[in-house]
């Protein structure tokens, strides 16, 4: 399901097992079918990057999300997490869970989701909680 990738020379080893079952759980809840995505593991040199060449933003962020759906391919795209980030902005939650956290966001995004507007959030927001909180279960 999730093609994980973590950059050469991070010290992060991600959950593969955990992220796979809720890329599993919000797929099949959302499409009624399982369906690929990559998911990459970066610092926050790189994604500083990518953020300022995509989204034309300063400073690294803590999660992006590339649609790269054809119509002839059943990728969905790929979700990119700055590790450093995501734990810097933990607060009282562990690395897992807010890399966890993050992950559901991105593959929301994917999945045609989005936060720009109070109408997008008001449909985004409930689906976050609504996975995270079954993941505590």
């Amino acid at each position: 399901m999730l093609q994980i990738t973590v950059k050469e020379g991070l010290s992060f080893v991600p959950d593969s097992e955990a992220l796979n079952s809720m890329a599993l759980r919000i797929t099949e809840f959302i499409l009624k079918k399982t369906m690929p995505a990559g998911l990459y593991f970066t610092d926050d040199a790189e994604m500083e990057r990518l953020n300022r060449e995509y989204r034309g933003k300063k400073g690294p962020t803590d999660v992006l999300s590339f649609v790269l759906k054809d119509p002839w391919d059943d990728f969905l795209g790929e979700i990119i997490i700055s590790v450093e980030t995501a734990d810097r902005q933990r607060e009282d939650s562990s690395l897992e869970q807010e890399v966890m956290s993050l992950f559901v966001h991105g593959l929301l995004h994917l999945l045609g989701y989005d936060h720009e507007s109070e109408e997008e959030a008001a449909q985004m927001r409930p689906l976050e909680r609504l996975f995270l909180e079954y993941d505590k279960e």
